[in-house]
């Protein structure tokens, strides 16, 4: 599974927060803390001492409601964490992200203020909101990856000028290089992107050389794959972003892996709306 310690700690720089912590799904665990980053002063938190937080109001919002749960002062809302968990972990202020992988309750994303209450912005809860999403797609993606026995999924969105069509997200096999960082060819004119653009049906190429929807010679060596699949994210008439699914080696593809690829840019693409918070 990917370390997500790195990107707990940069949201809890950025938000100037207490804590901030990932709870995921886990057999034979309750949500256990997978990584966690704290301010100087302030004490982890860990899953070593949890109390039960099964039948918590705040759990069973993020659970059932799948949108973020936003509280300034958690001693006054009316979805209140329990006094046992308050202590446990000495907060003031708080929001709570979910995170769901092809639409179920996968995890929380923590975000922790301790001292007093804190007025969140709607900025910052945006940002919690946008990395809860974007824990569910690296999830997704590496399950995909998992599942079909490829060497690299990742999901490409439109975020508007350059790079175009950029790697939001990436799962990647033992001993292939990530692309996330990494700058590219100019997708704008591969024919692969133009098909997409043109069609928004999926891509599927057993042999990348041996096609008439080539992607550019650069492309091919950096991904180092000769076989994908693309399968398109829209929005009413207009791409939006696609799911690719690269494999190092000439394969065939089954309909039912065709069919994964096809229902994680369905699951990713459902995440993409507004998730309206509660709480406050």
């Amino acid at each position: 599974m990917r370390d997500f310690e790195a990107a707990v700690d940069g949201l809890r720089r950025d938000l100037g927060v207490s804590r901030v912590f990932l709870r995921l799904a886990t057999p034979g665990a309750t949500f256990p803390v997978v990584t966690e980053s704290v301010a100087d002063g302030i004490p982890r938190v860990g899953s070593e001492r949890d109390p039960d937080f099964s039948q918590a109001p705040t759990f069973l919002f993020i659970s059932s409601e799948l949108r973020p749960l936003v509280q300034d002062d958690v001693t006054a809302t009316d979805t209140p964490p329990p006094a046992d968990i308050v202590a446990y972990y000495g907060i003031a202020a708080q929001i709570l992200v979910p995170v769901t992988v092809s639409g179920a309750f996968a995890g929380i994303v923590g975000i922790h203020q301790a001292g007093g209450p804190r007025a969140w912005t709607d900025e910052e809860i945006e940002d919690a909101d946008t990395f809860g999403r974007w824990v569910g797609w690296e999830l997704e993606l590496e399950q995909l990856r998992e599942r079909i026995g490829v060497s690299r999924t990742t999901v490409r969105l439109d975020v508007g000028g350059d790079p175009y069509f950029p790697i939001i997200a990436e799962a990647v096999g033992e001993g292939v290089n990530e692309l996330r960082a990494a700058a590219g060819p100019d997708l704008r004119k591969a024919k692969t992107m133009q098909y997409l653009l043109e069609h928004r049906t999926t891509l599927v190429q057993e042999d990348l050389l041996a096609t008439d929807t080539p992607p550019p010679p650069e492309l091919i060596a950096q991904y180092g794959a000769r076989s994908q699949i693309l399968a398109c994210i829209s929005a009413g008439d207009r791409l939006i972003g696609f799911v690719s699914a690269h494999h190092a080696e000439v394969r065939s593809f089954t309909e039912a892996e065709i069919a994964a690829v096809e229902a994680a840019a369905s699951a990713i693409g459902a995440t993409l709306g507004s998730r309206e918070p509660g709480g406050r």
